[in-house]
């Protein structure tokens, strides 16, 4: 029995127990992560989550600033969900 026909080093190369190392969504994530972009955008993503963690105060009184500042705060942690997921799944 070869190294190619072992079913636990097949295992072992599974993702979450679902995706095979040469599965396409597996290598789409893969492709994604390693693009140089991915990790400048994520880069970008944390000093904006900084300085909006910074402006956010419990004393604002203007509604409007209030939910705007919630809402990229909500979507940038999907981001960051999003960029967890993937990099799991790689």
């Amino acid at each position: 029995m070869d190294d190619d026909d072992d079913p636990e080093r097949y295992k072992k190369q599974m993702s979450l127990f679902i995706f095979a190392y040469d599965n396409p969504f597996r290598v789409f994530c893969r492709d994604l992560t390693t693009h140089p972009y991915f990790a400048s955008f994520v880069y970008h993503m944390i000093g904006v989550n900084s300085l909006l963690l910074a402006l956010d105060e419990p004393n604002l009184e203007d509604p409007y600033q209030k939910k705007t500042i919630n809402y990229i705060l909500e979507t940038i942690s999907i981001i960051f969900t999003l960029e967890l997921v993937i990099k799991v799944i790689v």
